[in-house]
């Protein structure tokens, strides 16, 4: 992955891990069980029910894709697909699960990134969204939601706005995403290796649960070694 990310191109290039090589490039709502619904409806209803929780300010209230992704981090599925900055918490999801089976990570060279301060007023059931006069399908953005969590995976997202539609079917140029294939055997040796590197359950997942799932998984896999 080294010659893919550069000191000076490490916020340029973005990151997706998958435990099984053969998962495709789509957001949650895209994918069973979660595609039989109408992404749009299944959205206006969870802010129905979390918006007491949310507390969201008038500025947040006008900037739908904000809400997405709080919407996103707390589990709905929706047209926001997650991305790091950070190869290693790529690597890490590649090899988290699924250990009889080849992961994958992805390399998406992006474009200008876009900022959730400049997209007020998209609705997230557009099909395209018009930027400086240019239709896009897909945008990439940073959230200005902060988190412990978002913080810890270096995270961001790309906003699909036809979410069927795969990922790779959005590139113009070829090199601007490269698949990775991560060989089933060697996931447990990689995990060590990244727990060593500091890139564990407990940092990505800051919280009591995930220390103790840190704990039972690296007793496992150095069994397994």
């Amino acid at each position: 992955m080294k010659e893919h990310w550069t000191l000076e191109t490490r916020r340029q290039v973005y990151f997706r891990g998958h435990a099984d090589q053969s998962w495709l490039l789509k957001p949650s709502c895209a994918r069973p069980p979660h595609d039989i619904h109408d992404d749009e409806q299944v959205f206006t209803y969870w802010l129905s029910k979390a918006a007491k929780h949310i507390g969201l300010s008038e500025f947040e209230a006008k900037r739908p894709l904000e809400i997405l992704s709080i919407a996103q981090h707390h589990g709905l599925p929706t047209r926001l697909l997650d991305w790091s900055f950070n190869p290693l918490v790529a690597l890490f999801f590649a090899c988290k699960e699924l250990p009889d089976v080849d992961g994958t990570v992805w390399i998406y060279k992006r474009g200008k990134l876009t900022n959730l301060r400049t997209t007020e007023g998209i609705k997230s059931h557009n099909e395209f969204v018009m930027i400086a006069g240019e239709k896009h399908e897909m945008i990439e953005l940073m959230s200005t939601q902060t988190s412990p969590r978002m913080a810890a995976q270096s995270g961001l997202f790309t906003v699909h706005f036809k979410p069927k539609k795969d990922f790779t079917d959005l590139m113009q140029s070829a090199d601007k995403l490269i698949k990775i294939v991560i060989p089933c055997e060697r996931k447990p040796s990689l995990l060590v290796d990244l727990e060593l590197c500091g890139i564990s359950a407990s940092i990505l997942f800051p919280g009591l649960d995930s220390i103790s799932e840190e704990i039972r998984d690296m007793n496992a896999l150095i069994g397994r070694l």
